[in-house]
């Protein structure tokens, strides 16, 4: 349970974050400071550093949160069994549905729209997807594994499922939906991209 300083503490960094965004969309990545973001977000300079926060960071806070939350839902289920790609899938689709509120959506959304046509973003945002299928593969992998080919599926696993999650992100982000409705839009695309390499692979297989 969270203590009343966890709360004020994230609620700062989505003050930061939002602030953040709002100055990407009107001056641009690169022309916007941490200064900048910092007054913005009527914080001091101070805070918005002790926050962990530069340019990279509070751009994509709301990404690693995501990050975060599926390494936790994917390591329940990693201590039960060997992970498969139906098991990301359906984790980032509960995650998208149980966990993700329409403020986080929309700041995940405004982002992948803005990297699309900014690419000093772009090459950043390119770096977290990296970043994150690291992340996810640290987290779920059993600390005792020693066997190279039980870690190259998982890398791969995890590799290809992320891949599908973002190439979704990315049709999301280009025709964005009504308020209230992103979360399904979303689930939808995926699954729908999901079901299209579900297809090569058989056709691979046939």
């Amino acid at each position: 349970m969270s203590t009343l300083r966890d709360r004020r503490r994230q609620a700062t960094e989505t003050e930061i974050e939002v602030a953040a965004i709002k100055l990407f969309e009107s001056r641009g990545f690169e022309a916007t400071t941490c200064d900048d973001i910092a007054a913005a977000a009527e914080v001091s300079p101070r805070t918005f550093y002790r926050h962990g926060a530069n340019k990279e960071e509070a751009a994509f806070r709301t990404a690693r949160r995501f990050s975060a939350t599926l390494g936790d839902e994917l390591a329940e289920r990693a201590a039960r069994r060997p992970l498969r790609l139906v098991d990301f899938e359906e984790v980032i689709a509960g995650v998208l549905t149980e966990s993700a509120t329409e403020d986080w959506l929309e700041r995940m959304l405004t982002v992948r729209r803005l990297a699309s046509h900014d690419a000093a973003l772009r090459r950043i945002a390119q770096l977290h997807d990296a970043e994150c299928v690291e992340r996810v593969v640290e987290r779920v992998a059993p600390q005792d594994e020693t066997d190279p080919e039980s870690l190259l599926h998982l890398q791969v696993t995890a590799a290809t499922a992320l891949t599908v999650f973002r190439a979704a992100l990315d049709e999301w982000a280009a025709s964005p939906p009504e308020d209230g409705e992103r979360a399904t839009a979303l689930v939808s695309i995926y699954r729908r991209a999901s079901a299209l390499l579900a297809d090569e692979i058989r056709d691979r297989r046939g």
